[in-house]
């Protein structure tokens, strides 16, 4: 792994999980001595950044954390839904019954939750952890790219309008998984709406 892609995803990581809140400035001297690295690999971190809308740069001044309001939640949610049903059908047609059980692996981090403190990090976590598992199924390295993007910043608005109670919800995914063993794709993509909020 490179220093740019280390900043990248080290700083990524902090906005989505609302470390670095909006508005937080930062500054490439102060990365370049936080990471003992030459001002080059920093620019070109804080660039990619700014290219997803993480970032918002201003000249001779840093760069702030932008903000994400509900209706850019909602909008990212609705861009989401079309590529995991793409994923979903992709999965019924073309991956392994093992594949789809091994996807329950992670659901079973839930139990694992013992600081209540890192809840809401944890829960998050998982979540990411098994939509991305559904893209990494599809078989599509595109669409796996493009949803981890969207899950990012899905993720990041989620800590301000995802409530724990929905985060423990579970079920959700047992029921998807359920339905890609059973090659249901249409009771796979309505759970899936279920899950996100999202009308039939």
């Amino acid at each position: 792994m490179t220093i740019a892609r280390k900043i990248y995803g080290d700083l990524r990581q902090e906005i989505i999980e609302g470390r670095m809140q909006p508005g937080y400035m930062l500054g490439e001297q102060v990365l370049a001595n936080q990471y003992s690295a030459s001002k080059m690999p920093v620019r070109e971190a804080l660039h990619q950044l700014c290219q997803e809308g993480y970032l918002v740069s201003y000249p001779r001044r840093g760069y702030v954390v932008s903000n994400i309001t509900e209706e850019d939640f909602f909008e990212v949610q609705q861009v989401r839904v079309v590529l995991e049903i793409l994923a979903l059908d992709l999965i019924v047609k073309k991956a392994k019954e093992t594949e789809i059980s091994d996807l329950r692996a992670i659901l079973d981090d839930y139990r694992e939750i013992e600081d209540p403190r890192a809840e809401m990090a944890q829960l998050h976590a998982i979540n990411t952890k098994f939509h991305l598992g559904l893209a990494k199924l599809s078989g599509n390295k595109r669409l796996y790219d493009a949803l981890n993007h969207l899950i990012g910043e899905v993720s990041r608005a989620g800590y301000r309008f995802y409530s724990l109670a929905k985060l423990k919800e579970r079920h959700f995914h047992e029921r998807i998984i359920d339905s890609l063993l059973a090659r249901d794709a249409e009771k796979a993509k309505q759970v899936l709406r279920e899950d996100l909020d999202l009308p039939s």
